[in-house]
This record gives structure tokens, C-alpha cells and sequence, in this order.
């Protein structure tokens, strides 16, 4: 080639790569501009750039190709940077642009795609170890996600090409936006609920939508998937949370299903929440198996209120395991008064165990017809039976309340856990007697002053009763204050004392007149307890006295 010809060759390549590269500096510089453009205040400048970075493909470049803003400092040990700070400014500047320019009909089809695109980010959970950068991330994408949902209907097409997208975050973010969309987006929630990745995000939303997604649901808890034996499990789940009777003919169909690991006690928990008295036979010929099945039963019987559980829960208050007879207990208590006719039986039981557990659920649901049997238990020779008996006496109110405090007070000298109990069911008594019936409560204290003024060998009743009534506080108070005046130095000790135990001292401080006067008591032992009274009182005697107590 002739040299001059040559020389003109390259300066016509050469001017044409200035050329082309003044060209992409060009369009980076326009495209950079249109980014700033997004963050205008003006909307219709943010608009006009979301237009100019369209098509969505290019809008989504532009956007990601803008790096995250990150500070960093190396550590103390100067082996790693620490990111102490991120800014995506630009990022969600973006998505809040385009959001907005979705509103505009012309536009939403595009701005839909560009969204989604938007949803895949940088991805860096895989490789970037700050957490703040994650959480940076995952910010712009849950707004992404939620300005999705925001337009609905228009963009379930687009969210259910989505759920096919290779991207994790995109699949992910596409199940969000389904779930805010709603009732209208259930046959795309139910794609996302057969990939057991999404299967979490899905079931949630499928759960706040409740009835209309029961339709599509329910032929899914007949459907078996190779390598996820959890799918029928996680649909049973699904049907009780929704709680809809028309789920009970269905999760019966699969209550005998032993080839899926949990689903047959899932569909017991299930069927307990939707709480259909159609499913009380069928699980009680399950409450004959392990212990762990049986406490599912026995939870449903208590939910279901059925009495045809009760003989069955009759049997389960002498089970071998520890935890089934309190869990029968429970169950007869809700089922209540249908349940009473067999307590009875079962409170005159051979077996020990049974004859406590009868009595103890007798007390919790109450009746007169429960009150003789609580008494006559309180005698029982075992005393796991008469601890029971002492617990329901505490739950009695009005004139049967009466009639039990002097057989409570009695059990004082019972074994310690009865006698605990006892005192705990007098305190009760009083705390949870009716407005109505306060004029009984006089009544219900004068055993319990009578065990504390009564001086014998064995302190213990003494001990207990004035514990009691100390805790009784304010309502006992009053027949203490009699008591202050009793011509018993023993009874006036042990009722200063048990005034000075009231944490309640502002409702006790009416009787310190009362206190100080025994400060001259002609007994050591009662000026004693009166200057230990009004010391806890907050009330230092005029004189310091010596005590022969």
C-alpha cells in the first residue's frame, strides 16, 4: 500500500475511535445525568429520566451498574476493612422513580418490568461479609417488592414470570409482592408454595388472605413430592391456621396417612384449630397410641368441648406418662358440666391417681354438686388426693366457702405441700370472693384467727394462719385489731405481729394507736411484738424493750 494512502487510513481508524469513544462518553455522561435526574424534586424531571433510560432492560444496567457507596476502615488488627457506613442513594432514588412513573398507564407495563429487574441487585449476601451492607441491600429490595404489590393486579403477570427467575431475591421478592397484592394473586402464591424455598414467604400470605385461598388449597394435601415429604405436612398446617370448617372432611381423608413423617399428627393439630366436633371419633381411636399422640388428642378433645371424649379422659387420668393426666385434666375443664357425671364416678376410683386427678378437675369446674365430694376427698388416706381436694376448696365462693375454711385451716398440720397449699386456697378464698358476698368474709377469717390465737405444742397452724391473714392484708386487718384487745397475751402477740407482716402497712395504719398502746403491755412478749410491728411499720418506739419471747 502506498505510505500517503496508509497514513490517511489511520487517521481516518483513529478519528473514528475518538469518534466512538466520545460517543460512549457521550451517552455515559447523558445516562449518569438521567440517574441524577431521579433524585430531583421535580416529579416530572424524575419521570422524563425514567423515559429516558427506558427500555427496562437498559433502565436496570444503568441503575445496578452504579456501584453502592460503601466507607470503610481497617481494623484495629489492620488485617480487613470494616464498613462502617453504605449510601444507595442512587439505587433507591431509582426504584422510588420508577414506582412512581408506573402510575402513568403508557408507562406501568415497562416500569413493572424495570421493578423487577431492579428486585436482583448486587445479590452480595454471598459474598460480602458486612452485615450492613446486607441490610443496605435488602432495604432497597424490600421497597421494591412493596411498590410491586402496591400496583396489583397489573403486575401478576410480570410476578408470575417472576417466580421462574433463576435469582433467588427476584423469586423471593416476587412472593412478597403476591402476598400484598392478595385474594387475587392465590393461584401465583400457590406456584410459590410447591418451591420449598419460597414455601415460608408463601404460606404466610396464603394465611392472611384465609378463606378465599381454602379452595386451591385443599386437593394439594392429597399431592406427594419426590424429596419434600414435608409438602402435605406444611398444607395440613396451612388448612388449620386458615381455620375453615370446609377444611374437616379433607384432613380426615389423610388422618390415617402413616407413610408421611408428622402428618397425621399435623392434621390433629390441624382439625384442633378449626376445633369440628365431626373429628372427635376418628382422633380418639388415635389417642391409643404413643404418649405424644395421645397429648395431641387429648388437646383436641379440650377444644372440641365434645362429651363423647369424656370416657376417654376418664381412662387418661391414670396414664404411665407424667404429662397426659394434667393434659386430660385441662380437657375435662373445658368441656365443663357434661363432664361432671363421670368425674363423680371416677373421684370414688380404686386407683389413687385417678381419684386426685378426678377431684382436681371437679374443683376447677365447680357446681354444688362438686362441693361433698371436695370435702370428703380432703379426708382421703392418699395424699395426692387430698392436695387436690385443698386446691378446688379454694376456688368455692359464698356459704360453701364458709363451709371449707375450717377444713383448710385443719390441713395446716397436713405435709408440707398440702399444708402450702391450704394456706394459698384460704388467701383465695377472701381475694377472690364477690363483691355481693363481703359480708362473709368475717366468717371466712375466724378459723383462720381462732388456729393463730389457739397456743399449743405444734406452732405450725399458728405459723400458717398468720401468714395468711397477713397476706389477706387490709380485709383481715380489722378482726386483727379486735384481736390487739384480746384478754390472750398470746392471741394480742400473734396479732401484732401478723399486722406488722402486711405489705400493705398504709392499710394497717390506722391501728398503730392500737400498736403503741401495747407498748405498755404488762406482758414482755406482747410489747415485744408490738415494737417489732411498728418497726416494720416504719414506726421506731419511744423506748427500746427487752423480750422473753
Amino acid at each position: 500500500m502506498n505510505p500517503r494512502h496508509a497514513r490517511y487510513v489511520l487517521v481516518l481508524l483513529g478519528a473514528l475511535v475518538v469518534l466512538l469513544i466520545g460517543r460512549a462518553w457521550m451517552r455515559a455522561r447523558h445516562n449518569y445525568d438521567l440517574l441524577m435526574d431521579m433524585q430531583s424534586k421535580d416529579p416530572a424531571v424524575r419521570i422524563a429520566a425514567v423515559k429516558g433510560l427506558m427500555p427496562p432492560d437498559h433502565l436496570v444496567d444503568i441503575v445496578l451498574a452504579q456501584p453502592m457507596k460503601i466507607t470503610e476502615t481497617k481494623t484495629p488488627s489492620g488485617t480487613r476493612l470494616d464498613v462502617i457506613a453504605t449510601d444507595t442513594t442512587v439505587r433507591t432514588a431509582a426504584v422510588d422513580a420508577v414506582a412512581e412513573a408506573a402510575k402513568l398507564p403508557d408507562m406501568q407495563k415497562q416500569c413493572i418490568k424495570a421493578l423487577i429487574g431492579l428486585l436482583k441487585g448486587v445479590d452480595r449476601e454471598a459474598s460480602d461479609p458486612s452485615q450492613k451492607v446486607k441490610d443496605a441491600e435488602a432495604a432497597v429490595r424490600t421497597k421494591t417488592w412493596q411498590y410491586l404489590g402496591a400496583i396489583g393486579e397489573p403486575a401478576l403477570p410480570d410476578l408470575l414470570e417472576a417466580l421462574r427467575d433463576p435469582s433467588n431475591t427476584v423469586r423471593d421478592g416476587a412472593v412478597e409482592a403476591l402476598g400484598i397484592i392478595g385474594e387475587p394473586a392465590v393461584p401465583g402464591l400457590m406456584v410459590a408454595f410447591r418451591d420449598r424455598d419460597r414455601r415460608g414467604k408463601a404460606w404466610a400470605a396464603l394465611d392472611k388472605i384465609k378463606k378465599p385461598a381454602l379452595q386451591p388449597l385443599i386437593p394439594l394435601l392429597k399431592m406427594r413430592i419426590p424429596k419434600d415429604e414435608g409438602f402435605p405436612v406444611d398444607v395440613a398446617s396451612l388448612l388449620g391456621s386458615i381455620d375453615d370448617p370446609a377444611a374437616v372432611p379433607a384432613l380426615l381423608e389423610q388422618i390415617n396417612d402413616v407413610k408421611v413423617p408428622g402428618l397425621r399428627r399435623q392434621v390433629v393439630r390441624s382439625l384442633t384449630a378449626i376445633a369440628d366436633p365431626r373429628a372427635t371419633l376418628p382422633i380418639l381411636k388415635l389417642s391409643y397410641e404413643d404418649p405424644q399422640m395421645t397429648l395431641e388428642c387429648i388437646t383436641a378433645f379440650g377444644e372440641f368441648r365434645d362429651p363423647r371424649a369424656v370416657p376417654r379422659l376418664i381412662e387418661l387420668l391414670s396414664h404411665y406418662d407424667a404429662d397426659v393426666p394434667p393434659a386430660a385434666v385441662a380437657a375435662l375443664q373445658k368441656i365443663g358440666k357434661p363432664s361432671i357425671p363421670a368425674l363423680l364416678v371416677a373421684a370414688k376410683d380404686k386407683n389413687a391417681q385417678r381419684r386426685a386427678n378426678a377431684v382436681l378437675a371437679l374443683g376447677s369446674i365447680g357446681g354444688p354438686e362438686t362441693v361433698p365430694v371436695l370435702l370428703a376427698a380432703a379426708k382421703d388416706a392418699d395424699p395426692s388426693v387430698r392436695l387436690s381436694a385443698v386446691i378446688g376448696l379454694g376456688k368455692l365462693t359464698g356459704p360453701d366457702a364458709v363451709r371449707a375454711t375450717p377444713v383448710l385451716v385443719a390441713h395446716f398440720t397436713d405435709e408440707g405441700e398440702i399444708a402450702s397449699a391450704a394456706a394459698d386456697s384460704l388467701q383465695s378464698i377472701v381475694a377472690n370472693m364477690p363483691a355481693e358476698q363481703a359480708s362473709l368474709i368475717p366468717s371466712v377469717l375466724r378459723p383462720l384467727v381462732e388456729a393463730m390465737g389457739t397456743q399449743g405444742e405444734d406452732l405450725t397452724p399458728v405459723y400458717y394462719a398468720s401468714r395468711v391473714l397477713a397476706r389477706i392484708g387490709s380485709r383481715a386487718a380489722p378482726v386483727l385489731a379486735q384481736e390487739l384487745k384480746s384478754p390472750s397475751a398470746w392471741r394480742r402477740k400473734w396479732a401484732a405481729l401478723t399486722l406488722g407482716d402486711m405489705e400493705d402497712k398504709d392499710a394497717v395504719r390506722k391501728e398503730v394507736p392500737a400498736l403503741q398502746s401495747l407498748l405498755a403491755d404488762g406482758n414482755a412478749d406482747v410489747r415485744w411484738a408490738a415494737s417489732k410491728a411498728l418497726q416494720k411499720m416504719g414506726i421506731v418506739p419511744n423506748r427500746q424493750l427487752a423480750s422473753g419471747y
